[in-house]
């Protein structure tokens, strides 16, 4: 048997919270992003230099001799820290990288490791690299709430995410030279990405990421919003709120009242509020 719960909370403290207007980037690309590439070479514009970064960019050293000359001024970039990858990437997101790198994420500098390989020798070498790298480590997943993911689509836009990355909002206005972000629930659990966002640079230490100086809670949330999507994970809402802004000394009727915002949460909380400051709150839902 279920039943209907209806109630009122009246508080009063804080301030609002600010939301920066956002920016996103264009349809993924199928050829490596660099972002300088992209912003300030890509028109044409001093061509000597823009192949010089994209050498560095691209390590294309790594692989081809060059004179000493051109080396002293190129800026090599080393590939990321593989030590525990295992505990940090889903081993079925491995072996679709390593397959097919620009599929799996679009805008990736990781070049084609199998490219004109004979499929059946292509999918051995996979299995076994994806196993090497597996038993590094072990991937745990935890289930992530409605009111964490409310927080960190409010931390992605206040803190500028968009200018690097694309918007998370349907509809939004694309920015070309964004680095797309690609299907993170695949790759990523909640406590992994957490992790990366703390400390960008312990796997990535020639990442463009900058460190946000963010706490283990704000990771968390900005995580958890990023993996919104991830099946069987997310806890489903079981509460609607409706917010309205004011001032009460009785108990107002509802029905006359323009709402400031509705949405879903998961539980009574309080923290998914853009306000902390003069207004009430009604919850509605089923248990």
């Amino acid at each position: 048997m279920s039943w209907s719960l209806r109630f009122v909370v009246l508080l009063v403290s804080g301030c609002a919270l600010g939301i920066a207007p956002h920016l996103v980037n264009a349809a993924e690309a199928a050829h490596p992003i660099v972002p300088a590439f992209e912003r300030f070479h890509r028109a044409g514009e001093e061509p000597a230099l823009g192949g010089q970064l994209l050498l560095g960019e691209l390590s294309c050293t790594s692989c081809h001799q060059a004179e000493a000359a051109p080396l002293a001024h190129l800026h090599h970039k080393p590939g990321p820290n593989l030590e525990q990858v295992g505990s940090r990437v889903r081993p079925e997101y491995l072996a679709k990288f390593l397959a097919d790198p620009h599929g799996t994420k679009p805008g990736t500098t990781m070049p084609d490791p199998f490219a004109g390989w004979a499929e059946k020798d292509k999918q051995t070498a996979v299995t076994a690299l994806t196993h090497y790298l597996a038993q590094t480590g072990t991937v745990n997943d935890q289930q992530i709430t409605p009111t964490a993911i409310a927080q960190g689509d409010a931390l992605y836009h206040r803190l500028g995410c968009v200018a690097c990355h694309n918007a998370q909002k349907p509809n939004a206005p694309q920015l070309a030279t964004s680095v797309p972000l690609g299907k993170l629930g695949e790759k990523y659990t909640l406590a992994s990405l957490t992790a990366f966002l703390q400390d960008p640079a312990k796997a990535r230490p020639a990442s463009r990421m900058p460190a946000l100086n963010l706490t283990t809670d704000e990771a968390r949330q900005l995580a958890s919003y990023l993996l919104r999507d991830l099946k069987g994970l997310r806890i489903p809402a079981n509460l609607k709120y409706t917010l309205y802004q004011g001032s009460y000394d009785t108990l107002p009727d509802f029905s006359q009242l323009k709402p400031k915002s509705q949405g879903e949460t998961y539980g009574f909380d309080l923290s998914f509020l853009p306000i902390t400051d003069h207004y009430a709150l009604r919850f509605t839902g089923h248990f």
